[in-house]
């Protein structure tokens, strides 16, 4: 089965759902935690990465990302978030995301390709000054 039959399939034949209604639900999810730490900015269109996002779903595979900082501030949120997504998919009676291969690293990894954290230069310019003050 090709991508795009997958992504139309519907998850179960009583209802109209398909994968690609689950993976939008998904994305919102994932969008809605980068904007709510007001400390990022997604470094793509977002029409792009949503695609980015569905391949990632669908082939599980990621760029390795070795950020130690973003490792230790944020891997217990991604593990949440990794939940979350998973309680979703199984609320629409799929167990996508819940595939042994499957972990919140990965999309750990895939959040950190496309998002960079935003940094104020005024503020730290406002830091430096008050250090030679």
């Amino acid at each position: 089965m090709n991508f795009t039959s997958w992504l139309y399939k519907k998850i179960n034949s009583r209802d109209n759902i398909t994968y690609k209604d689950v993976f939008d639900n998904l994305f919102d999810r994932i969008l809605h935690w980068i904007k709510s730490k007001d400390r990022f900015e997604i470094t793509i269109d977002i029409e792009l990465l949503k695609i980015n996002f569905y391949l990632f779903i669908y082939s599980n595979n990621t760029n390795n990302i070795d950020n130690e900082y973003y490792s230790l501030q944020y891997s217990d949120d991604i593990v949440d978030l990794f939940l979350e997504l998973k309680e979703i998919t199984y609320s629409y009676g799929s167990l996508l995301l819940h595939e042994k291969e499957r972990t919140s690293n990965d999309l750990f990894n895939f959040i950190f390709t496309y998002i960079n954290e935003i940094t104020n230069s005024s503020d730290e310019e406002d830091n430096l000054y008050h250090d030679y003050e």
